[in-house]
């Protein structure tokens, strides 16, 4: 049976997800927005009859016969329309990042749909791109070492809106999460893109797992271009530029990985490899293919997990930028973010 799927939300991102669905042998059977002029372009723009747009919520439920559901709304939304959904039966939904604006509203909607029987992923999509991919391939070779740290430069790319993202992909490659972390938030805010009811500030955050792998992004607004991540490992560095697009490694030559780390340079093996154009619809359709098809997508949990790291980094810097646990009782699990 051809899987029947709705989509809440019409802006860039919904328009976004009808792309990736259009790569899928699924059936569209509704798209909801409560601006009649976002639902008219978007039926025009592809080419949609015009009894599957809605703009009043309870018809969009009631009449669209979903087996899943796509929330491509801001963040602000996730909390109620993923509660919604659940009370409406949808028992498959695809919400996009950040699952909510809140730790303890993560919790309740973990616990809701474990409760209900349904499945819940969250458009980290970074594990299905192909750059993600081929960066864990080396990662997992042997003349790297194993991972010991991931450091992400970049430009104002906000710690919520993209840096969750690099959390979650840090915790799918290090197979741990983050425990530990201190941060530096950026004291002079940018304007959000989304609009002034939002903030997201940009800055320094670090973590720490239980064995001592360490994540760090320096997102300063101050910072205005760029966007680079180095993995270390044991014996060297491979160095990504998600922007242009190649990778390069520096390794120690095999005759020498026994000596001590303090030997910090040796003879090495060298290369470039350059990596394929960033897309988002791809990895997002894998995503939904995951959820149809009870793969590896990930999870609500996962998602809490990011947020949690994040929730404690604003506690860090807010506190004396000391390092602090993520499970600190002292952190305001209630506090709800503005972020987009």
């Amino acid at each position: 049976m051809i899987p029947k799927i709705g989509v809440i939300g019409l802006g860039a991102m919904g328009q976004r997800h009808i792309e990736s669905l259009k790569q899928l042998e699924v059936t569209l059977v509704g798209i909801f927005d409560s601006r009649e002029g976002a639902v008219k372009e978007v039926l025009g723009a592809f080419d949609l009859g015009a009894e599957i747009g809605f703009t009043d919520s309870v018809s969009f439920f009631e009449r669209s016969e979903m087996d899943a559901v796509v929330i491509a709304t801001t963040a602000d939304s996730h909390f109620d329309l993923v509660n919604t959904a659940i009370g409406r039966g949808v028992k498959k939904i695809l919400c996009e990042k950040p699952l909510s604006t809140s730790v303890s509203q993560c919790d309740v909607l973990v616990e809701r749909c474990g409760a209900s029987g349904v499945q819940l992923a969250i458009n980290h999509n970074r594990r299905f791109s192909d750059r993600f991919l081929k960066v864990q391939e080396f990662l997992d070779r042997p003349s790297f070492g194993g991972l010991r740290s991931v450091t992400v430069v970049c430009g104002n790319l906000g710690l919520a809106m993209n840096g969750l993202h690099y959390i979650e992909m840090f915790h799918q490659l290090s197979g741990e999460r983050i425990e530990q972390v201190f941060c530096q938030l950026t004291a002079k805010q940018t304007a959000n893109p989304r609009g002034d009811q939002f903030s997201d500030p940009g800055g320094f955050l670090h973590g720490r797992t239980k064995s001592g792998v360490r994540f760090t992004i320096e997102a300063g607004a101050d910072q205005g271009h760029g966007l680079q991540v180095v993995y270390g490992g044991r014996f060297g560095q491979l160095t990504v530029d998600e922007g242009e697009g190649w990778m390069r490694w520096n390794l120690r030559k095999e005759e020498n990985r026994d000596m001590p780390s303090t030997r910090y340079y040796s003879s090495a093996d060298v290369g470039e490899s350059d990596l394929e154009p960033a897309s988002v619809v791809e990895p997002t359709s894998e995503v939904m293919k995951a959820l149809l098809e009870g793969g590896n997508y990930p999870t609500a949990e996962d998602a809490r997990a990011a947020i949690e790291v994040l929730a404690a980094g604003y506690f860090s810097a807010e506190n004396g930028m000391r390092m602090v646990s993520v499970n600190d009782p002292a952190i305001d699990r209630e506090r709800i973010f503005k972020w987009a």
